[in-house]
């Protein structure tokens, strides 16, 4: 059945601290989490059977990049690439998969939910020590890193069950799974579109220990504002969870600038009801930044203290803007005295020349037959890919690796989906410790066979990381009009030529078939990560079709080490928290040191 829309008692509004100020009376707003708890043990999770029918909400799925306010912008003319890689590497020392399991399916939706699956299925996932966990619109399940699923796959509203009205049954998806390295816990969100006082909800949960199947404890965060909260994107850091989203006017496709988030990782990471966010309204400082990123650590080599997290934006000359470049903010944030937080922007990072442009529509990534035309795929013009992973390097190098879709056919391609041919560009910044200045150490766009929009592959939904070595791994659905869309991943060594993805490539999977339906939605981010139990392996996660249907996706999970890349070097500290009157050990006690290391005693 379909829900009525509830709104929360004056008593749960009461709860959110403080009222939200007038528009652009102040760049920051401060609010505590509307509902606090903890979930149910997601081992315990009992399979759910389609007992009840919730359909898809369209709205939901169909508002992401519904309207790209830089494609609004752009300008016609032929446009090249100055840093095109158009041949893969002859090397072909690309590692094969170590790890290659199923994950989650269209089929999974339906058997919880009944009805048709939604799409896109925003396939994402993150490894830990011992586990993968993995999200797709709807549902999560934990596996072992062997593939074997240590829960069922459930509804995300399971895990968010003990919030309460309006967000308890809720599946409205845009999810992200990210692993806290500093304090071995999981983060899991969704939005939710349900309405307080005009204000939608975005949900975080936080696993209480190490064990992604044990307890969560679950926030529901109102929003500071009426605008309509779309693909919310997570990054860990030291001293906070931080977060962007592209906002909208209401339930409509009018843009409303970019929204940039703080968390307060401290307090929840211990279940604080006190734990609030950060809020500053990016359309008050550049009405035109969307599919803007926050950066992600990797690793426990920390950056210097005090560094902030940058937020990054694409900039194009296609779209109006001076330069091909990188929009770049600092974000400090500060929970003692909120009012002293920053969002900062920095000069922009020149780029190499790019052709950010699609079709103008979502009908530009080609497939094979029985797809036609009319079923070709949205390539995300204009959107930074997640992640935007960070490493401390040997000798405390900062560095940051992002990718975005680029247009390689050396045409304009609007409005005509033959002159359109997708590429990757992948950057690695290096931020200077002293300065703060933030410059390019490498960048490629990675598009063999670049130049043959009509009949040559397509690469695109990409996702790239960083091993402990420097090594890069990117991670890319690939298409054309004879190969169904596949799962790919490639790299370089450290030491490779400056540009080039020197080690080939490999296929995590090869797809079947193609996606029929005309909605055009593909995917809308992919994850690569890298494991913390060596800091060297590298897990990715995508979407394929194993037969050419309108919906039935099924995605992989897969592994892959360069083997120049050796563990890194760990210690490990133990001890006991103890009661001094009593000689007994204290559980639950929070042992923290600087720069965000927090572990509680068992």
């Amino acid at each position: 059945m379909i829900r009525n829309r509830t709104l929360f008692a004056a008593a749960a509004l009461a709860a959110i601290a403080g009222a939200a100020p007038a528009e652009g009376t102040g760049p920051t707003l401060v609010r505590k989490a509307s509902s606090v708890g903890v979930s149910a043990p997601l081992r315990e999770v009992a399979a759910r059977a389609p007992a009840y029918f919730r359909p898809p909400r369209p709205e939901v799925w169909e508002r992401v990049n519904e309207r790209n306010p830089k494609g609004e912008r752009r300008r016609s003319g032929r446009s090249s690439d100055a840093a095109l890689q158009r041949m893969a590497s002859a090397t072909a020392a690309m590692p094969a998969p170590s790890a290659n399991f199923a994950g989650m399916t269209a089929a999974n939706n339906t058997a919880i939910f009944g009805g048709g699956p939604p799409i896109p299925p925003d396939p994402n996932g993150d490894v830990g020590p011992d586990h993968y966990v993995q999200m797709v619109n709807t549902l999560v399940r934990v596996y072992s890193k062997t593939g074997a699923p240590l829960t069922p796959f459930f509804a995300i509203d399971d895990l968010f069950a003990t919030v309460g009205a309006p967000c308890a049954e809720t599946d409205d998806g845009d999810p992200i799974v990210v692993y806290d390295p500093l304090a071995d816990r999981w983060l899991l969100s969704q939005l939710c579109v349900e309405t307080t006082a005009g204000r939608e909800h975005e949900l975080v949960a936080l696993s209480t220990g190490p064990d992604p199947t044990g307890t969560y404890y679950v926030y529901d965060f109102v929003l500071p504002n009426d605008k309509s909260n779309d693909y919310p994107k997570f990054g860990v850091w030291s001293d906070a969870y931080y977060m962007t989203n592209n906002q909208f006017l209401g339930d409509t496709d009018t843009f409303a600038g970019a929204g940039a988030y703080a968390f307060d990782r401290a307090k929840m990471l211990v279940g604080d009801p006190d734990a609030s966010y950060i809020y500053f309204d990016e359309d008050d400082i550049n009405s035109e930044v969307s599919g803007q990123l926050p950066t992600d650590l990797d690793g426990v080599s920390l950056p210097p203290a005090g560094a902030p997290n940058l937020f990054i934006d694409i900039r194009a000359d296609e779209y109006g803007d001076p330069a091909d470049a990188l929009r770049v903010y600092e974000f400090h944030a500060d929970f003692a005295n909120p009012e002293s937080s920053t969002f900062t922007p920095r000069s922009d990072v020149s780029l190499a020349a790019f052709d950010p442009r699609d079709t103008g529509d979502r009908n530009a990534v080609a497939q094979p037959p029985p797809a036609d035309e009319g079923d070709f795929l949205d390539s995300l013009a204009g959107q930074m890919m997640h992640r935007i992973a960070y490493r401390t390097l040997a000798g405390g190098v900062q560095s940051y690796v992002l990718n975005f879709m680029v247009n390689v056919s050396g045409e304009d391609p609007t409005g005509d989906p033959a002159k359109f041919q997708a590429g990757i560009r992948w950057v690695e910044l290096r931020r200077n410790a002293g300065t703060g200045a933030v410059t390019v150490n490498n960048q490629g766009t990675y598009a063999p066979g670049a130049g043959t929009p009509a009949t040559g592959r397509d690469v695109w939904m990409g996702s790239v990381a960083q091993d402990r070595a420097g090594d890069i791994a990117l991670g890319f659905s690939a298409s054309s009009t004879t190969l169904f869309p596949s799962i790919l991943y490639a790299g370089r060594l450290a030491g490779d030529p400056a540009g080039q993805l020197a080690q080939g490539e490999a296929t995590l999977q090869a797809g079947g078939g193609s996606q029929t339906t005309p909605a055009d939605r593909w995917g809308d981010y992919s994850a690569m990560s890298v494991d913390p139990a060596d800091e060297c392996t590298f897990w990715y996660t995508n979407e394929y079709y194993e037969t050419s249907s309108s919906s039935l996706w099924l995605t992989r999970i897969g592994s892959f080490k360069f083997p120049s890349c050796t563990p890194e070097a760990a210690a490990t500290i133990q001890g006991t928290v103890t009661d001094c009157a009593s000689s007994n050990p204290l559980p639950g006690a929070v042992v923290s040191a600087p720069n965000g290391y927090m572990r509680q005693s068992g």
